[in-house]
């Protein structure tokens, strides 16, 4: 009796105890997301769903786990946003496509009375949620101002550059002048042009960086602005002889 116990001994240390196995196996199965656990898609669900949830390190983990894992709630869906709820986080949201691809966006309003807007600041592998809340902040501080976000980026970007003059004296050398080339400008066109950039200057955008140029301070041209703009455009473009 004593060596029949000693070999069960021995054959429990060698292959282990059945249920204490099946046990770490459940606890290794992965944790669904509790942001997503309800989402099962019935007749009459929204196609893109906002979540309002808390984005926190344990969300942020358990996102990822679903990512790597290929969550299938996802592709039910033509995208998820989880929207922070927290004060101070400038509302980011994170939202996911059926091809579980993440990135950071906020909603925002041009101006009352007028539908809101998603825009996008970056995907969520290539910032932090700190560094995305910041930009947030940037882009929600450029809008108040009644800037567009990429006018505002592009701004940030690239604070310095050629001047809108300089771009068209550039252009007029590169095109070169008649006779010396045969597709060149004549010297009246040339002359021309000048003349209305020279209208372009008093609304104090021929000396500027072109970076600096948004949309707003276009919206300010009248008519006769634009025409010149245009005119001066089609520098670039090869005349037909």
């Amino acid at each position: 009796m004593l060596r029949y116990f000693q070999l069960c001994s021995f054959c429990v240390s060698i292959f282990g105890d059945e249920s204490g196995i099946e046990n770490k196996t459940q606890n290794k199965k992965k944790k669904k997301n509790p942001a997503i656990k309800h989402l099962v898609k019935p007749e009459g669900n929204p196609k893109n769903p906002i979540v309002k949830t808390e984005i926190g390190k344990t969300f942020l983990a358990n996102l990822s786990s679903d990512i790597k894992f290929k969550e299938h709630t996802y592709t039910l869906y033509e995208s998820i946003t989880f929207q922070e709820t927290r004060d101070g986080y400038s509302k980011i949201c994170i939202r996911v496509t059926p091809k579980h691809r993440t990135s950071w966006v906020i909603f925002y309003k041009p101006k009352k009375g007028v539908s809101e807007r998603t825009y996008k600041i970056a995907n969520c592998e290539d910032i932090s949620r700190d560094k995305a809340v910041e930009l947030a902040k940037e882009v929600r501080e450029a809008i108040s101002e009644g800037l567009h976000p990429e006018d505002a980026r592009r701004q940030k970007k690239t604070a310095v550059g050629p001047t809108l003059k300089e771009c068209m004296e550039d252009k007029i050398q590169s095109r070169g002048l008649r006779p010396h080339r045969r597709k060149g400008l004549a010297a009246s066109t040339v002359e021309s042009y000048r003349k209305l950039m020279n209208i372009v200057d008093d609304y104090g955008l021929a000396n500027i960086p072109m970076t600096a140029i948004t949309s707003q301070k276009i919206r300010l041209f009248d008519v006769v602005c634009g025409i010149c703009l245009l005119s001066w455009a089609r520098i670039g473009t090869p005349q037909r002889q």
